[in-house]
């Protein structure tokens, strides 16, 4: 595949923010005004040589109904590198990251990672395989699925 994928996560990296700015920018997925917050919530990225061609991003909130704080992470894939596939084990670096931090960082609470399927078939199904389960919709519809991280108890 080629893309070299980098931690990023907490560690306000101004080089890699720049690129994904530039990047958000090239393809006009995020208005201005939220660029910046954005770039503070960057996760894993991945570069092809000098090019950024993948974002992850987290925050942490909880979800209500399962009484749990997670890491919800975003994925953007440049759409030349979407055939590639780079979502998956973008995504797969990421939960691991953030199960690492939130290791490391038990007074967060943060009990796995979730994410909300925007894009029909983004995954191919992949989101099982990596030990994701759909917990419910958003008010829009959108499948919400978690991925509870192994040394998590409530």
């Amino acid at each position: 595949m080629g893309i070299e994928f980098r931690n990023v996560w907490r560690k306000a990296d101004a080089a890699v923010a720049s690129d994904a700015r530039g990047l958000w920018t090239e393809l006009g997925v995020l208005p201005p005004a939220e660029r910046e917050s954005r770039a503070r919530e960057l996760c894993v990225v991945g570069y092809d040589g000098a090019r950024l061609v993948a974002i992850s991003t987290a925050y942490v909130e909880p979800i209500q109904h399962l009484r749990q704080r997670f890491a919800f992470v975003r994925v953007l894939v440049h759409p030349d590198y979407r055939d590639r596939g780079v979502v998956v084990p973008l995504t797969v670096d990421a939960n691991r990251v953030l199960e690492t931090w939130a290791q490391t960082h038990p007074d967060e609470k943060v009990a796995g990672t979730a994410g909300i399927i925007i894009t029909p078939g983004v995954m191919k199904g992949g989101y099982t395989t990596l030990g994701w389960v759909l917990v419910g919709y958003t008010p829009d519809n959108f499948p919400l699925v978690v991925n509870w991280f192994r040394h998590y108890r409530f």
